[in-house]
């Protein structure tokens, strides 16, 4: 395997895929590796052909108002996979892109990987038959996602959840600073924009308000 093309469609997702392009460049320093995404992938040796920032759209409303810009997306990454024509297509996260993308691919002869799957546990199951379809190898980031795989005959291998590695040793000692019997919550609004903006002031208003009935429990919230 001489040429991967990676592709990464949102914050979270360019930094997973970074982490793994460093590992195969660690492997093999001569591997090429093209693909859409950002930063943490150009930092890891990866030749980023379009950045994701302009992929990344969140909810109905925006989608159909972007629909023109999905499917120029969807073209232009279509055309450089047909340029670099690549050993492996490897796809992060960003399932209703990328899961159309890898049909694409399979159609054409390329090979194909996906990291992180889709929460097919908790909602559209049917995925599954599009998955067992299209992608040759999953990557999962839950243990109980693989047992899912193995029963659908999808090659699979559980691989440990990345956001684990990208903590720094003080958020990890943070945890270790509540009593045991404390129960942790964590708010995770997403890493797209729009998310941050929607989603965290709400989730912050939630705590304020359960803060103040129950006279300040929430009080270790970091």
């Amino acid at each position: 395997m001489k040429r991967i093309f990676v592709v990464a469609g949102e914050a979270s997702g360019d930094m997973y895929a970074g982490a793994v392009i460093s590992a195969l460049k660690a492997r093999n320093q001569h591997l090429n590796i093209q693909g859409w995404g950002g930063e943490a992938m150009r930092k890891a040796g990866a030749e980023v052909l379009k950045d994701y920032h302009d992929m990344a759209f969140m909810g109905f409303a925006e989608v159909l108002s972007n629909l023109g810009t999905i499917r120029q997306n969807f073209a232009k990454v279509q055309a450089h996979l047909e340029d670099f024509q690549p050993d492996l297509l490897l796809t992060v996260d960003f399932p209703g892109f990328n899961l159309r993308l890898a049909r694409w691919a399979r159609r054409h002869n390329i090979p194909t990987a996906h990291y992180i799957s889709p929460a097919i546990w908790a909602w559209k199951p049917g995925r599954i038959r599009k998955i067992q379809r299209d992608v040759n190898h999953m990557f999962v980031t839950l243990p109980f996602e693989k047992d899912l795989y193995d029963q659908a005959g999808v090659p699979c291998t559980f691989v440990g959840h990345p956001l684990l590695d990208a903590m720094a040793p003080d958020d990890v000692d943070v945890l270790h600073d509540f009593p045991e019997h404390q129960p942790l919550v964590a708010l995770l609004p997403g890493s797209r924009k729009q998310e941050i903006e929607k989603m965290l002031p709400v989730m912050l208003e939630t705590v304020a308000q359960m803060s103040a009935s129950c006279g300040g429990c929430t009080r270790g919230l970091r």
